[in-house]
């Protein structure tokens, strides 16, 4: 295990130097400094609702809260208000909150004891960090359909898939797309696109504009597999038509509960084995691409932000013992048994469960130190 460690660490250690050398050496420590403040401002906002609906939820069902604390580490400074201690941590990502009777066993007044509250508003404790966490991704979503509307594909070819059948015909970013077949094509259509993940390969010439000079060339589209519609490799640019207040939360709406749907598919796919687990990413990979994303646009960000915080939810209800979604479980089973489990077994399952997060944390580390380069290149390719 300790041989293996260092080579992680060599590996990594390579990695830095490499990207140093190949890259001038500011330009690297601004990317390095970029992603350190990407994960302080999303990351650290993301687990700071988490525990401010933890703490809300308490405070509504009077139950004592003997801390809340934003970041971690060492206290810095903090203060005293209606009986919680309000510290800031040195560590300034995460956060936490100990609430009476539940992470802080020390005696308290019965009135503030979590334990002796009705299990509707246990639930709701245990709850209320998940749902703040799909209300900051449905805020962030309708803000963007608000603040930069729907995009509209237009004709401007973005970028070009290599090997793709339109790479091989020779079209380039930038190309000006003008008719189909002879047909003037206006801004695309998404029945084009339609059309083209149905054509069967069905031979079509595409006119476009390349530096003032109009040109042709013949397209068919492949399948990448048999499941897959057929495509040309082609991503086109896009207009932003403006949404109303209620387009825009329909939109937020449909949007965060598509990102439910694929967080469970996730899960499911990994529980399945459809997905390798070499696939997940770790706190490394997600500060790699969250900070890509910000360096493509803030919209780009803003999205990455709503489905890290949509996903945070959605994980944390997982029924596992040290995740919200475990307590939850236990209290189901006490009032299926009319009493709680005997405190040995939850410590039991809850320390299994603890040994197994950390060791799916740690593979996600030393996964994402050596997928770094694999990553980079496809976060190129997909935002050039």
């Amino acid at each position: 295990m300790v041989e293996q460690s260092k080579k992680v660490v060599k590996f990594f250690i390579d990695r830095v130097i490499q990207n140093s050398i190949m890259t001038n050496r500011w330009v690297f420590v601004r990317i390095i400094i970029m992603a350190i403040a990407v994960t302080l401002l999303g990351l650290g906002l993301v687990i700071f609702i988490h525990e401010l609906g933890h703490l809300v939820a308490a405070k509504r069902a009077n139950v004592g809260v003997s801390e809340f604390a934003v970041g971690m580490g060492p206290k810095i400074v903090g203060f005293v208000w209606r009986n919680t201690q309000y510290s800031l941590r040195l560590l300034p990502f995460g956060g936490f909150i100990r609430v009476r009777g539940l992470d802080d066993l020390d005696p308290c007044p019965i009135e503030d004891d979590y334990r002796l509250k009705p299990k509707w508003q246990k639930a709701m404790i245990l709850a209320a960090g998940s749902i703040m966490n799909i209300i900051l991704g449905f805020i962030i979503y309708t803000g963007i359909a608000l603040t930069f509307g729907h995009p509209t594909p237009i004709g401007t070819v973005y970028n070009v898939k290599e090997a793709s059948p339109a790479f091989v015909a020779g079209v380039q970013s930038g190309d000006e797309w003008i008719a189909i077949n002879d047909t003037p094509l206006g801004n695309l259509q998404p029945s084009f696109i339609s059309w083209i993940h149905d054509s069967e390969g069905v031979p079509f010439t595409v006119t476009f504009v390349r530096d003032t000079v109009v040109m042709t060339v013949d397209l068919s589209a492949e399948k990448d597999s048999a499941e897959s519609p057929y495509r040309i490799g082609v991503i086109f640019d896009n207009v932003y038509m403006p949404y109303s207040i209620i387009q825009s939360l329909s939109v937020g709406f449909h949007e965060t509960l598509n990102k439910i749907g694929q967080s469970f598919l996730s899960i499911k796919l990994l529980l399945t084995g459809d997905a390798s687990i070499s696939d997940l990413a770790g706190p490394v990979g997600i500060v790699q691409l969250a900070s890509n994303q910000f360096n493509v646009n803030i919209l780009a960000f803003l999205n990455v932000m709503a489905f890290i915080s949509i996903s945070l939810g959605v994980i944390n209800m997982m029924p596992l013992p040290v995740l919200d979604g475990g307590h939850l479980l236990f209290l189901i089973i006490e009032a299926l048994r009319g009493k709680p489990l005997q405190p040995r077994v939850e410590t039991i399952l809850t320390t299994i469960a603890t040994v197994c997060l950390i060791s799916i944390m740690a593979f996600g580390v030393v996964n994402d130190v050596i997928s770094w380069d694999d990553r980079t290149t496809l976060l190129r390719q997909l935002n050039p």
